[in-house]
């Protein structure tokens, strides 16, 4: 079940980060551009995650670049959405 959500979130991310990050823009507007503007960034970073866990999706979001509070906050989301 988790590898399908993952590839639903990583696809949503690569073909409408732009669309992410308007809805993100409504919750937090620094983690709605950021998703905006670097969803594919986002997705490879994802990609690569082995544990399917908020902290191991904050953890690989950090290490891919992406600021410690959008990190949070996206690795937070995403865990929502995929439960």
């Amino acid at each position: 079940m988790g590898t399908i959500v993952r590839k639903l979130i990583v696809a949503g991310l690569r073909h409408g980060g732009t669309w992410a990050g308007k809805i993100l823009g409504k919750v937090n507007k620094k983690t709605g551009r950021y998703v905006g503007k670097y969803g594919n960034k986002i997705a490879d970073a994802i990609e690569d995650v082995e544990g399917w866990s908020e902290t191991a999706l904050s953890i690989a979001l950090v290490r891919a670049g992406v600021p410690t509070d959008v990190a949070h906050d996206l690795a937070h989301t995403i865990m929502l959405v995929a439960i």
